[in-house]
Formats: C-alpha cells, sequence, structure tokens
C-alpha cells in the first residue's frame, strides 16, 4: 500500500473512534465557504474550545483527493492539524506542582541572591524532615539575562522575578504541611530576612500536563 493510503486510513481510522467517543456539541460554517467554525467538544467534564482561527482555512475534504493526492493535498495537512489540536495528554493525577515567583530584597545583588538562594538555603530547606517526607521534587530556576533581549524583541516583558522554585507532592495539603510546620518556621523563615521579600513573592499552583518531556 502506498505511503499516502496508509496514513489516509490510519486518519480515517482515528477520525471514526473519535466520532464514536466524542460528543459534537456545536459546528458553525456559513454555506457559501467556511468564514468561521465554533468547535466544542465535549470530553465529559472538560471542554475544549477551538478558536476560529484554528480552522480558518480548513477546505471540504475531498476523499478522493484526499486519498489519492501525490505528494499530500493541503487538505490533508489541514486535517492531520486538527487532529493533532484534538490530541492532548492528561493531566497528572499521581502528583501536584506549586511554582513559587522569588522576589530577592531591592539592596541584595543579583550575584548574592544567587549565592545565598542556591547555596544556603537550597541545602537547609531540602534537609528539613518535613520536606524529605512529604516533597516529590524540589527545584531552583536561576534567572539568567541570555534570553532577555530575544524575548524583548518578540514583545514579551522582562520579569522582576529572579528565581523560580519549583515543588512537587501528592497533594497540595503535603506541600502546605511543608510551610506550616514547625521545624520550617525554626529554621528557614529566619534566614528569609537574608535574601527574600517575602510580601513580593507569590505562588502558582496548578495541575501538570505534559505535551513533551525528552529524558536524558
Amino acid at each position: 500500500m502506498r505511503p499516502e493510503l496508509l496514513a489516509a486510513t490510519v486518519i480515517q481510522a482515528c477520525i471514526a473512534i473519535c466520532a464514536t467517543r466524542l460528543s459534537l456539541s456545536r459546528l458553525e460554517a456559513s454555506v457559501q465557504g467556511v468564514d468561521r467554525i465554533r468547535h466544542s467538544v465535549d470530553f465529559g467534564v472538560a471542554e475544549l474550545h477551538l478558536s476560529p482561527g484554528m480552522l480558518h482555512d480548513l477546505p471540504t475534504i475531498d476523499n478522493a483527493a484526499f486519498l489519492h493526492s501525490d505528494p499530500p493535498s493541503s487538505q490533508s495537512s489541514n486535517l492531520a492539524y486538527i487532529m493533532s489540536a484534538l490530541t492532548f495528554p492528561p493531566k497528572r493525577t499521581d502528583r501536584v506542582r506549586l511554582v513559587g515567583f522569588m522576589a530577592k530584597l531591592e539592596n541584595v545583588a543579583d550575584a548574592d541572591f544567587y549565592k545565598y538562594w542556591h547555596e544556603v538555603h537550597g541545602p537547609l530547606f531540602a534537609n528539613l524532615e518535613i520536606v524529605k517526607k512529604n516533597l516529590l521534587l524540589f527545584e531552583q530556576h536561576h534567572y539568567t539575562d541570555q534570553f532577555e533581549a530575544g524575548a524583548k524583541a518578540l514583545g514579551f516583558d522582562v520579569p522582576p522575578y529572579r528565581g523560580l522554585t519549583v515543588f512537587e507532592a501528592e497533594s497540595y495539603e503535603k506541600i502546605m504541611e511543608v510551610f506550616t510546620s514547625e521545624e520550617y518556621a525554626r529554621i528557614c523563615q529566619p534566614e528569609e530576612k537574608n535574601y527574600l521579600d517575602r510580601a513580593k513573592t507569590g505562588f502558582f499552583p496548578g495541575s501538570i500536563v505534559t505535551f513533551i518531556d525528552k529524558k536524558n
């Protein structure tokens, strides 16, 4: 079988499977050409909304042209694009993540902040018994300006934070137990005054959805 025919067969099989499993809640298109499509797919609890721009150039699929085009037509590319848009990994249920946006004290130089946060606070926190018991992951991300010029050129803002802390655990309750523990209050809170502006530091809790994870 020609590769393009095999690919078409696989894609059509995927469409058939999706049609039986997914509930298409609404699809609007003009009769004369596809000016705008609003596509909502009900996945039980969550609902996926594809923006009109994603489907703006979608033509009417001609099965004969799709199957026998050599090289594959733009129709097959558009269809593959839509299929990829509908394919996504689930949220992880084995762990949660909390990201801390670390604001340093204004009178502390960047280099001094990084050195203290890395070499003093990091080991202190990582060796707390409650941390070793409750956390699955603890990471520090130290800011670098190597991406700054490119980000500004693309219209992105430069964040005021000089570090990110990543905590992962089986639940947010386990993470909160760390910060409300007597051990944390006794060992880590007093040394915050050396580097951290607590009033400007924030935390972002969220579910984990991994699209790409290339292991070393």
